[in-house]
């Protein structure tokens, strides 16, 4: 789509994408943030910002355009942020010329794939070509290659993928993780007699995820590879038992004690 505006006696022409559906991950990655830094500001500059974030026209340039042009970047934008973006889910795409899959269900999801998963969705506007880098990984032998850390393949989806090859996937993921959620509900909260997924004591708050690694690992270094390939829905099931023995100990040493 092409923006024409005026500054003073002069036209600019510039593409801007159409459709959320147009933009790469790092320019819905841009959008989310911009979205967010101008939630509190004036409609006015919250849309000159967003323009200007889509399209890279200077903000100082675009605080120059006269009055037409600025409703024409108006309906602009509340058009473009009201397009439906595609969630179909797609089990393999194809980046430069090379083919990546994912599992159609995560039932095979294992413990260190969730666990890198959940460290980057507490912050996905940043990390969501991570968390992409995570589900899709390289086709090998008509195989889906097994899961090891990659953040080169992370920023290559960044600047390669498009949201709408891959945002149903993202999608489906987030389904799973709240139905995993609900699963497991007792390990996930958090109380003030209970410390949920963080702890099965104090150490948990500041070491999170590894300290569970660690006490499934029978507390021996060299078992933690092997307990970052269990499933994770075995290993939570564990823990799940785990607390509640832990419950039901510390409950007949109070009794005992009194």
């Amino acid at each position: 789509m092409k923006l024409k505006f005026s500054v003073g006696k002069d036209s600019y022409d510039f593409d801007i994408p159409e459709s959320i559906n147009d933009l790469t991950l790092e320019q819905f990655i841009n959008l989310q943030k911009t979205i967010e830094k101008t939630k509190d500001e004036k409609e006015v500059d919250k849309v000159l910002e967003i323009v200007s974030t889509l399209s890279k026209i200077p903000l100082k340039a675009l605080k120059t355009i006269d009055a037409e042009s600025v409703g024409v970047l108006l309906k602009y934008v509340n058009d473009f942020l009201h397009t439906d973006t595609t969630i179909e889910f797609k089990e393999k795409i194809r980046v430069e010329g090379k083919n990546y899959g994912m599992n159609p269900t995560f039932d095979a999801l294992t413990l260190g794939e969730f666990v890198d998963l959940e460290t980057y969705s507490k912050n996905w506007t940043n990390n969501l070509h991570r968390i992409l880098a995570i589900l899709y990984r390289p086709i090998k032998n008509k195989q889906v290659v097994e899961y090891t850390p990659d953040r080169e393949r992370g920023d290559m989806f960044l600047k390669k993928l498009y949201i709408k090859d891959v945002y149903g996937t993202f999608v489906k993921y987030l389904d799973y993780r709240t139905k995993l959620y609900e699963d497991f509900e007792e390990l996930f909260t958090t109380g003030e007699k209970e410390h949920g997924i963080n702890s099965y004591n104090d150490m948990g708050e500041k070491w999170g995820w590894y300290n569970h690694i660690y006490l499934l690992a029978n507390e021996n270094i060299l078992n933690i590879n092997k307990i970052t390939k269990l499933p994770v829905y075995e290993c939570l099931t564990f823990m799940t038992y785990k607390q509640d023995l832990n419950e039901k100990l510390e409950n007949e040493r109070r009794f005992n004690k009194i």
